[in-house]
């Protein structure tokens, strides 16, 4: 299995300054405003390519989203409004893996791009990216997802899911399976999920909504709130005193005392 990044807790903060120093070169020259948007600067380009178990995906400042659908091809759209000569869709096969990466010739420019693709729900998927949104809709074998800035959505998934950001926005709405969240200052909301959930977080707010789960979840300074928990084994939190808020009441809000250093609470 091909894993992107994975960083052990002295690597997480070196992942975050490097994604977030790749965002800051392209982002200036990558807002989607202004005449970007006027159908008569956008160019199309269409790829079907032959299903591989594992998509890996790197994009700089490009949105993407995935879908699943039926049949064995992988069908790649993007629309974008740079110049051809300034903007290239690479894709490269070998056994087992198909790659997709976007390409700025010549150095980055002003301009935007959505890529859209439709893939078969066999397919284990690879994201990277510095500043460009994600969203994933559907069954996929598994997940890995690697972001500086841009925002991180995943609905109705099933499987493995791995989920490592610098700042970004964290959002998943009915997932099961194994899913872990990292991040240094990125807000996670997870709305719905059945299955084991490991989460790290140094300054980001995290809400967890309907959950059948066994949960760790650790902040240096954010506030964790849960509520519709079900609990199928423990829950673990891990914060300094005083910095974490905790609520396991459905529909109560409530401001709970800090749980002490490494406490454990038991909900079996």
């Amino acid at each position: 299995m091909r894993r992107l990044l994975t960083p052990g807790p002295k690597h997480s903060t070196v992942l975050a300054i490097g994604l977030l120093a790749v965002a800051g070169m392209f982002a200036p020259s990558s807002l989607k405003a202004g005449g970007a948007g006027d159908p008569a600067n956008q160019r199309e380009v269409f790829r079907e390519l032959a299903a591989k178990p594992e998509l890996v995906i790197e994009l700089t400042s490009a949105d993407c989203v995935v879908e699943t659908g039926g049949g064995d091809r992988i069908r790649v759209q993007v629309v974008h409004s740079y110049a051809e000569d300034r903007y290239q869709v690479e894709v490269r096969e070998r056994s087992g893996e198909l790659l997709l990466r976007e390409r700025f010739l010549r150095g980055s420019a002003p301009g935007f791009a959505t890529w859209h693709l439709t893939v078969p729900d066999t397919t284990e998927v690879f994201f990277s990216t510095a500043s460009g949104d994600f969203d994933s809709t559907g069954d996929l074998t598994g997940l890995e997802a690697r972001s500086a800035t841009g925002r991180i959505s995943v609905r109705d998934l099933a499987g493995r899911i791995d989920i490592n950001t610098a700042s970004a926005v964290v959002r998943l709405r009915e997932v099961a399976g194994e899913l872990s969240v990292t991040t240094a200052s990125g807000d996670v909301e997870v709305d719905g999920f059945d299955g084991r959930l490991r989460l790290r977080t140094a300054a980001g707010d995290v809400e967890l909504r309907d959950l059948a789960a066994e949960i760790e979840a650790r902040t240096g300074a954010g506030r964790i709130q849960v509520s519709e928990l079900r609990p199928t084994g423990s829950a673990a939190s891990t914060a300094p005193p005083g910095t974490s808020r905790w609520d396991w009441r459905n529909h109560r809000p409530s401001i709970l005392p800090s749980p002490p250093h490494r406490a454990w609470q038991s909900l079996t």
